[in-house]
């Protein structure tokens, strides 16, 4: 006899890996994600919900490189963590696997969104990190500039010239 709550009885495919849910953002079916998210309880389990490879359906749309889908899981799930590490592997955050795999768009919607700029991984790398070993100049340059803009508007401009010449070294 299974010691599940009523909750996932009515949502089985929540606690599941490799969800309904984290198939639709990786493909990025926009409409049957909305529909999908208006009939679950799904504010309360975006965050928790482990799929393949201990992915939150936001790790799955950002690297997948949906950024449609990432903007729509933030006008729709109020307490969804931008910031959430993958469950196995290296702990990454979404913005982790954007950058690496080269996804301009949803990097960009990362950091709009409030995605931590020098979060590191268990590899001790950051975002931008993983851009530049990757070869994904444009969302290191990307990256970088966010960094520069957020330490302007901290008035740490010695910070500034800091980070522009150890990127510009690279």
């Amino acid at each position: 006899m299974s010691t599940r709550s009523n909750a996932s009885r009515r949502h089985p495919s929540i606690y599941t890996p490799g969800s309904e849910l984290h198939r639709l953002c990786r493909n990025g079916d926009l409409s049957a994600i909305k529909s999908y998210l208006n009939e679950t309880a799904s504010d309360l389990y975006i965050n928790k919900v482990a799929g393949l490879n201990g992915c939150t359906p936001l790790h799955e749309a950002a690297m997948s490189g949906q950024g449609d889908v990432v903007r729509l899981l933030f006008e729709e799930c109020e307490s969804l963590d931008v910031n959430v590490r993958t469950q196995r592997g290296p702990a990454c955050t979404p913005l982790h696997l954007a950058a690496e795999r080269g996804h301009v768009e949803c990097v960009m919607c990362l950091v709009e969104c409030g995605g931590l700029l020098d979060a590191v991984d268990r590899r001790c790398r950051t975002a931008k990190d993983s851009a530049v070993e990757n070869g994904q100049r444009q969302v290191a340059h990307v990256l970088n500039m966010a960094e520069v803009e957020k330490l302007v508007g901290e008035g740490d401009l010695e910070r500034v010239k800091e980070v522009s010449i150890h990127f510009v070294r690279n």
